[in-house]
């Protein structure tokens, strides 16, 4: 089963410190690190001393780095995350030819259509693909259960987003994709989306009960 984790970008008005205390009490195992102020950025990090103590701040607290957002790799191995999320399809095929010690996860936008997702697919090795967005495929693919199901085997880390609310109240019908999301390879982290909410620590919560409930449900 998918290990749960949430991004940091979510916790941009709190303490790093305070968010990783308090996802770990709430039973997350990960952090998708987005590197953006007040958090530490790759300028903050840039010593090694820097990244040791960073590193045992969120390992400390019992969670790992599920992923790193739009730094380096070097950085991500660095910091022990196994995957690098790239937003650009030019820099994402550009860092699959330096063949990078991490794996690497295009996140495509609203903007792209699947066939032009497949075509860059095909242009990088098979261990480098997708940050799967379930908001995103929503609005590219008029089926975005067909399109996971393209996609599946190329999808390196999970984003659960909704679309015009928060998750689950949204208009992605997870009832559909959750059974086959659960096929995708088991090392693969599972971030889940805090949008719409005004306290993030409740929203972490809430969300969290709710994805152990659909995959009770789709066990």
């Amino acid at each position: 089963m998918h290990r749960l984790a949430v991004s940091s970008r979510f916790f941009a008005s709190h303490d790093m410190h305070h968010v990783v205390h308090h996802l770990c009490n709430l039973g997350y195992e990960g952090l998708e690190y987005d590197p953006v102020a007040p958090h530490p950025t790759p300028e903050d990090l840039a010593t090694e001393e820097a990244r040791t103590a960073f590193r045992k701040l969120v390992t400390s607290h019992g969670l790992a780095f599920a992923a790193l957002v739009g730094a380096d790799a070097p950085l991500a191995h660095s910091l022990g995350a196994p995957t690098l999320i790239v937003e650009s399809a030019e820099r994402f095929t550009a860092l699959a030819q330096s063949a990078p010690n991490v794996a690497l996860a295009w996140r495509f936008t609203p903007a792209h259509r699947p066939g032009e997702i497949m075509e860059v697919l095909r242009s990088v090795p098979d261990r480098f693909g997708l940050a799967y967005n379930t908001a995103y495929a929503l609005q590219i693919a008029s089926d975005d259960l067909e399109f996971l199901k393209m996609v599946r085997e190329r999808i390196v880390h999970i984003e659960l987003a909704d679309l015009g609310g928060p998750l689950g109240k949204g208009k992605v019908a997870f009832d559909r994709l959750i059974p086959e999301l659960k096929n995708v390879a088991a090392h693969v982290w599972t971030s889940l989306d805090l949008t719409g909410s005004e306290d993030p620590f409740t929203a972490a919560a809430d969300v969290k009960r709710l994805v152990e409930k659909w995959r009770r449900r789709y066990t």
